[in-house]
């Protein structure tokens, strides 16, 4: 005989695992990116890689990760800047945690700190984890995510564009925190 807290105490469980699945899916806003390389940081001769991120996203960890093991033989191709935004009114070191060492790490990956967020709007960014490629003539080839899902290392359409140097997908989602959030504690992959 199954009792009533039994089925109360499952339908919380079922609940849950739907609100993380439902968290674990939801893609961030997506960037607005302009078509053709703004002024005001230099680009790569090559390929520019951008990737902008909040240094206190957990789901931003696997995009570096998959940074730092997929793109490493596009290295010669490609100049790639990882960009932490510090929001305003937050501490000096605030971007100065794991993910900032962990990128600073990085063979051929030059690490900024975007006070205020004024690159990240500058490329219409607003969710830790996108990515922006724009080709040797400043052209925008690719605007997303590098992961498949909230914190998922692996293969991605994200992924295989900017392997493929913009020839795939030319748009995906992207899995992150907002850029613009000052807590350290809103989201959980």
């Amino acid at each position: 005989m199954i009792r009533r807290s039994d089925l109360l105490w499952a339908f919380f469980v079922l609940a849950g695992l739907g609100a993380l699945m439902n968290h674990q899916a939801a893609s961030g806003r997506p960037a607005d990116p302009p078509g053709r390389w703004p002024s005001g940081l230099e680009r790569g001769s090559n390929f520019t890689l951008l990737l902008f991120a909040h240094p206190h996203c957990p789901c931003t960890r696997a995009t570096l990760r998959q940074l730092e093991r997929r793109l490493q033989p596009l290295k010669a191709q490609l100049k790639t800047f990882v960009v932490f935004v510090k929001p305003p009114d937050t501490e000096q070191d605030f971007h100065l945690d794991e993910l900032w060492e962990l990128s600073q790490s990085m063979s051929g990956v030059t690490t900024l700190c975007d006070d205020d967020g004024r690159w990240a709007r500058a490329f219409g960014c607003y969710t830790s984890g996108q990515a922006l490629l724009y080709g040797p003539d400043g052209g925008l080839r690719f605007a997303g995510g590098l992961t498949a899902s909230r914190g998922h290392e692996g293969d991605s359409i994200g992924l295989e564009a900017v392997e493929t140097l913009g020839r795939a997908a030319t748009v995906t989602e992207v899995y992150g925190c907002p850029l613009s959030t000052q807590g350290d504690t809103f989201c959980r992959p």
